[in-house]
């Protein structure tokens, strides 16, 4: 059974063929020391997979000569570190708080332990829930501030890694004349329909 390691492997062999930057700007893989330190600071336990993306890299270098259309892992989010991500929730749960994630249809809140991975320039996140002995556990939530409610993306992070992967194979995601990462969204709406069966959200994109 392949792995989220297997996955984030193959993606990043990809990347390379491709002649794209993001493979550069991987940093170190984090040891387990420090994701044990970003664990008691923001006082939520990390699940197993999001321990193996960390000991696969500590999220990316962000680079100030490059737009983030260069440096994602997919298109417009770059992979945060740890120092970054756990930033991020202190903001969220000290300052902005996690109500304004509400869904609008039936007005669902996930709960406050949510843990950012990837981001945009704008505010918009994928988040790793957290929220132990929910239904969502391990589940992949997804918030924005242009008017589209949030909602769940992907059933874990493997899924979502296994898509991604899929998405680079099948040239879904490919660099424009200009270098920057684009998608095909169409055809990553029905992939990522295909590989997290049941997530109202993507059901909503007809």
């Amino acid at each position: 059974m392949e792995t989220l390691t297997d996955h984030f492997t193959e993606i990043v062999a990809l990347q390379k063929q491709m002649g794209y930057t993001f493979p550069t700007l991987l940093r170190p893989a984090a040891t387990l020391s420090e994701i044990s330190a970003i664990e008691k600071r923001i006082e939520v336990s990390f699940n197993p997979e999001l321990m193996e993306l960390y000991r696969f890299a500590d999220g990316t270098i962000v680079h100030p000569e490059l737009p983030l259309g260069k440096i994602g892992l997919i298109p417009i989010y770059r992979l945060m570190s740890l120092s970054d991500a756990a930033d991020c929730y202190w903001m969220y749960k000290n300052h902005l708080g996690f109500d304004l994630f509400e869904e609008w249809e039936n007005g669902y809140k996930p709960g406050e332990k949510l843990f950012p991975i990837l981001a945009d320039s704008g505010g918009d996140y994928y988040w790793v829930d957290l929220n132990d002995g929910t239904e969502n556990y391990s589940k992949i939530y997804w918030t924005n501030t242009y008017p589209s409610s949030p909602g769940y993306t992907f059933l874990s992070l493997s899924s979502m890694f296994r898509t991604i992967c899929e998405a680079y194979k099948d040239r879904i995601f490919f660099l424009d004349a200009e270098g920057y990462l684009d998608e095909d969204y169409d055809r990553w709406y029905e992939l990522a329909r295909a590989n997290n069966p049941g997530l109202t959200f993507w059901i909503q994109q007809d």
